[in-house]
């Protein structure tokens, strides 16, 4: 290996080390605060209450209700199949009368 690609080894290695640091380190911070509504009777209530909207509940993605089973039922079958195959094998190759 040659020196330069030794030292663009170095150097790239280092870079990758440091560089989160240094993206981490300019970050900056922020600020955050909760804001509480006051429990005063008399304080300031809004013009018009919007009521809450109830969600549907979302329908799970194909992959998780179709792909995922059959992935599942497949790997079940080809462990069982192999199991079965080397008993075979194994009993086929030495007989006990």
């Amino acid at each position: 290996m040659s020196r330069a690609l030794r030292l663009f080894a170095v150097g790239l290695l280092l870079a990758g080390f440091l560089a989160p640091g240094v993206v981490s380190a300019t970050e900056a911070e922020t600020e955050t605060s909760t804001t509480v509504a006051p429990d005063d009777p008399d304080a300031i209530v809004p013009a018009v209450e919007v009521p809450e909207v109830a969600e549907e509940p979302e329908e799970p993605p194909w992959t998780t209700r179709f792909l995922a089973p059959v992935t599942l039922a497949l790997g079940v079958l080809g462990v069982v199949g192999a199991v079965l195959l080397y008993r075979v094998r194994v009993s086929g190759r030495y007989r006990v009368n």
